[in-house]
């Protein structure tokens, strides 16, 4: 009997751990599908966490270090770019490139910098129009660097078009981020502004960055209005104002917990005091900057506040203690730094203080080291170092050697004395063009005005047709008559329009004719001024660029029709006024020139290219001032051919057309590209210069 019931109770477990397995088992088999996928997800998660994780820390690195010359920075930042090429991420290029931009430029190596540059544009394109804003500050901030301070404004004046044209977003913070970004683009302006002593301009726009910082309550901003406040009104000689502004960016700089900010705003305070010539007062700001910087490890701080203690000591005549803080910043410098723009002048006062004491070893090697940078770059603070040099010499009774310094801030100064004439001319006539363009502009708006005008009484007319229609035939028919009698006052009105616009033309390009004959009659006068054959030769070159233009202009003007030229006639005149440039060599032009007409627009950059063609021709292809130049200029259905040859010596072996430095050729090649040209030069036989040119 207990037999029986053990087995039975075997029985009983075996079946339930049996069931037990079954349920297991479906459960099992019901969720194998969730688990693979759960397992799945989470590894993708993990490797996706990983991977922004070493992102992250790539991109702490080279921001922790992008002050400094580390060389690391170029191999953190190709890793990056090569994540990116992996995962074929917009984003993590563009971060990439953006900072091994700035890394190049910090090196100086601006091939480099040009290559993502682009590439950083590229990238910002396929991501948002906020990253293009952040890529041209960039390319402005290369731009600055060197000293294309135009183009630097060009591209920064679009980055802030572009910005405020995109600035809504429902984000706020992501609004917040954009607007910072435009503050940074506009602060930019004012710098150059501020460099281009356009003080009124840098004024309004930081007054009305100030404001903008206030309505959004940015106030990191805040210190940097009140910096340039105060940097204007201290360039201006109002130290009470600068004073005032100065403080107000260290109190923001203190709330905001900025130690680097602070450390600069002591140094603005510093900046009055010296210019108002409280030494005792200026010294104490610059040695409270400096201890901040040392504490908080600050390099640029660091370097240019022992730059201004050195003047300090120097002003004080305690030239033992310039020396030391000098030689300090020196190392500090070369050690920290790759560029030595600000180095060399200072190499110039460091020399001068040497002198002074007496070892004048030391102070000949700085004073020629600073000399071979700042003679390249003229410009006035170089000129007054070149002056120190100068004064240091002549103080010294070495004649010889302060003759070579003053006869070069003389040279220094007549060419930025002539650079500033010659800008100043070029201005006044801009300024006449544009205003005549927008008198020109207001008459076309007047006329479309007019004929909106025009056009709206025949929509009445037409509408009181079909309701009289209605009414009876004889209405009708009078109703047309007087329609007739309308379509005919507003045909001669059109017509008296279209004459008026005619001759506005003709008085547009007389105008400009005679502004051109004008800017020739000035540049005239500087080469009687000037008996330099070579700065005789360069304006020559320039004036035949001005009668290319002017000659259109005077074309134009005789003829019936102001839209078109014939360029037959217009190539006789260009070609006859270049060889009077070059009376003195055998060189005959040969001419093939269909009867084409082209339209203003186009004509302009076909001229030059012809001028500076020739120009060059005559300059540089015949080693014996003999020998042949062909224009040919046909039409080939949708396009004209321009065919330019000579049979001089034609270019060097090791010429290559898209590196030239060239002047003329590149002029050439912007001019093809501003007509959508298609540009070929060949050298066989001489030089062949074709352009195929499409037909608007």
């Amino acid at each position: 009997m207990k037999i029986s019931i053990q087995k039975i109770i075997l029985k009983l477990l075996n079946v339930k751990i049996l069931t037990f397995i079954l349920v297991i088992k479906n459960l099992a088999m019901r969720y194998l599908y969730f688990f693979i996928l759960f397992t799945f997800i989470s590894f993708f998660a993990f490797g996706q966490t990983k991977n922004k994780v070493i992102i992250d820390s790539i991109i702490r690195k080279i921001d922790k270090n992008k002050r400094t010359s580390n060389d690391s920075i170029a191999q953190w930042g190709l890793q990056l770019l090569s994540i990116s090429k992996k995962y074929n991420n917009d984003t993590i290029e563009y971060e990439a490139v953006r900072r091994l931009s700035y890394f190049y430029l910090r090196k100086g190596k601006f091939d480099s910098v040009k290559k993502y540059n682009s590439l950083m544009l590229e990238s910002a394109k396929k991501i948002d129009s906020f990253k293009i804003v952040s890529s041209y500050q960039n390319i402005a901030a290369y731009y600055n660097y060197v000293s294309k301070k135009d183009s630097a404004m060009y591209v920064l004046k679009k980055a802030q078009k572009l910005g405020n044209n995109n600035l809504l977003s429902k984000n706020r913070k992501d609004s917040l981020q954009k607007i910072k970004l435009i503050l940074f683009i506009e602060t930019a302006i004012v710098k150059n502004h501020f460099r281009d002593k356009s003080f009124e301009k840098a004024l309004q726009l930081t007054y009305l960055n100030l404001k903008t910082s206030n309505k959004y309550g940015i106030k990191t901003f805040h210190a940097w209005n009140y910096f340039y406040l105060g940097l204007i009104n201290l360039e201006l000689g109002n130290y009470d104002e600068a004073e005032k502004y100065y403080k107000k960016e260290y109190d923001y700089s203190v709330k905001q917990k900025r130690k680097d900010m602070e450390g600069f705003a002591l140094m603005h305070l510093g900046n009055v005091f010296f210019a108002k010539r409280d030494i005792k007062s200026a010294k104490n700001y610059y040695l409270k900057a400096n201890t901040i910087f040392n504490k908080n490890d600050y390099l640029k701080g660091k370097l240019i506040s022992k730059k201004k203690i050195f003047s300090i000591y120097e002003n004080e005549n305690k030239l033992a203690e310039a020396i030391k803080i000098g030689e300090e910043y020196v190392v500090d410098y070369l050690k920290n730094s790759v560029q030595d723009d600000y180095l060399s002048g200072f190499y110039i006062k460091l020399g001068r203080v040497f002198h002074k004491v007496g070892n004048s070893l030391k102070g000949e090697y700085y004073i020629n080291k600073g000399f071979r940078h700042v003679t390249n770059n003229p410009n006035e603070n170089n000129v007054n170092l070149i002056n120190q040099a100068y004064l240091t010499y002549k103080e010294l009774n070495q004649h010889s050697k302060a003759l070579k310094y003053y006869e070069t801030v003389t040279k220094l100064k007549d060419s930025l004395l002539i650079n500033e004439k010659f800008t100043n001319q070029l201005a006044e006539a801009n300024t006449k063009f544009e205003t005549e363009q927008k008198e020109k502009e207001l008459a076309q708006q007047k006329i479309a005005t007019q004929e909106q005008e025009l056009l709206t009484q025949k929509a009445n007319t037409r509408n009181w047709l079909l309701l009289l229609s209605l009414v009876a035939v004889a209405i009708v028919s009078f109703a047309i008559y007087k329609r007739y009698k309308s379509e005919t006052k507003a045909k001669q009105i059109i017509s008296i329009q279209k004459d008026t616009i005619e001759n506005l033309q003709k008085e547009l390009h007389h105008r400009v004719k005679n502004n051109l004959a004008i800017i020739d009659t000035f540049i005239e006068i500087a080469k009687e001024e000037f008996n330099d054959e070579k700065f005789d030769k360069k304006l020559t070159e320039i004036q035949n660029r001005i009668v290319s233009i002017n000659e259109i202009h005077k074309q134009l003007y005789q003829s019936s029709d102001v839209t078109n030229l014939n360029i037959k006639n217009y190539i006789d005149v260009l070609s006859k006024n270049v060889v009077q440039s070059f009376e003195n060599k055998d060189i005959s032009i040969h001419k093939n020139i269909e009867n084409i007409n082209l339209n203003a627009d186009t004509s302009f950059p076909v001229g030059l290219i012809i001028n500076e063609f020739l120009t060059n021709s005559y300059k540089y292809a015949f080693e014996k001032n003999k020998g042949e130049v062909t224009i040919k200029m046909t039409d080939q259905g949708k396009n004209y051919i321009l065919a330019l040859s000579d049979n001089g010596k034609g270019l060097p072996d090791n010429f290559d057309i898209e590196q030239t430095e060239t002047f003329g050729l590149r002029i050439i090649k912007l001019l093809t590209k501003q007509i959508d040209g298609v540009f070929n030069l060949e050298s066989k036989n001489g030089v062949q210069l074709t352009i195929q040119i499409p037909k608007i």
